[in-house]
């Protein structure tokens, strides 16, 4: 009885990797069989920061117990962990929207340089919010899930939302600049991009493993 929850945690595992892998390869393949432009895909990525940032927000707010060892303030009054918690929900999802209004007037601007490509098209546009939507709807729920059962680092959150946008901002910042510098990307570059994005998602241990890494070097070289 004891390895049934372990069973089904790897199938949960299992299932949420398979969800992202399948998610980015629709993208790909609808960018490519229907010949529509790069910024599709792109704001589709853009679209999924979005939703990331909707679901980590509901997540902190709906987290039970929280230890807030790490975390520190400058506030005059010592807020309380539940103030806390609320606190950093809105501050994250103020600072990551922020983000992305940057990156929508980066995504927008590429009509400036580029003036032969097409504007993206809302059903593309659709469709992959909603694939995705429903990517991070199970993402979200598998966490919620186990916030239940631990007692959740509130400083470790914002690393952990970060290993979740890091490959999103990685291909839009990259692959945008690809299009801006030529003109357009050949179709071997939104492969290698795609399948980079969906490495790294299906590996967010690796990089939370690689980000708390660089946390311990820039505190022992505070330290120093």
């Amino acid at each position: 009885m004891q390895l049934k929850p372990v069973f089904a945690m790897k199938q949960n595992d299992f299932f949420v990797t398979a969800l992202a892998i399948v998610s980015n390869a629709l993208i790909l393949a609808m960018a490519l069989i229907n010949n529509q432009s790069i910024t599709d895909i792109l704001w589709v990525y853009w679209m999924q920061g979005i939703i990331v940032a909707l679901f980590s927000y509901r997540r902190i707010k709906r987290i039970p117990s929280v230890d807030t060892e790490g975390i520190k303030t400058n506030l005059a009054k010592n807020p309380t962990p539940n103030e806390l918690q609320h606190q950093m929900a809105t501050i994250l999802l103020i600072v990551v929207l922020f983000f992305h209004f940057v990156y929508a007037i980066f995504l927008l601007s590429f009509r400036t340089f580029v003036p032969e490509l097409q504007a993206p098209s809302m059903l593309s546009l659709l469709c992959g919010a909603a694939m995705f939507a429903a990517y991070h709807f199970v993402q979200n729920k598998k966490a919620e899930d186990n916030d239940k059962t631990r007692v959740v680092k509130l400083a470790e959150i914002p690393v952990s939302i970060i290993v979740r946008l890091l490959p999103i901002h990685i291909t839009i910042i990259f692959t945008g600049f690809l299009v801006i510098v030529f003109g357009g990307l050949f179709t071997i570059a939104i492969v290698f991009f795609v399948v980079l994005k969906t490495l790294l998602e299906t590996r967010p241990a690796f990089l939370m493993k690689k980000i708390k890494a660089l946390q311990e070097k820039a505190q022992q070289a505070a330290a120093k």
